[in-house]
């Protein structure tokens, strides 16, 4: 499994309880295809949404979103160094990479290192 995180930019903003709800709908598919959606952000004015998500591949993972609610993600990350363009504050970029980073502490600890 490699570590993806996708990009949607929702034009005239989205709101948090929307995208709660999309997310939902993405766990209940998930299984389906062997992804697992690990965790999520939102910025409600700039309409950009952020998902973390492990799976065997891009198509995999827009699979996941496409059945379960259509949003399909603009971009697609798999070398997340390049994620922290897309975050406009810095306050942002530096939550990003704390929770990046317990997830890679959490996988290494587990014998998970990818």
């Amino acid at each position: 499994m490699s570590l993806f995180m996708d990009v949607h930019t929702i034009e005239g903003g989205v709101s948090a309880a929307d995208v709660a709800g999309a997310h939902m709908k993405d766990l209940e598919t998930q299984g389906k295809y062997g992804v697992s959606y690990l965790r999520y952000w939102v910025d409600e004015e700039a309409g950009k949404i952020f998902c973390l998500v492990e799976a065997d591949s891009a198509d995999d993972a827009n699979t996941v979103h496409r059945e379960a609610h259509g949003l399909v993600a603009h971009l697609l990350i798999h070398r997340l160094e390049h994620l922290l363009v897309h975050f406009q504050c810095s306050q942002c970029r530096l939550r990003v990479l704390a929770l990046l980073g317990e997830f890679a502490l959490a996988n290494r600890h587990a014998g998970q290192d990818r």
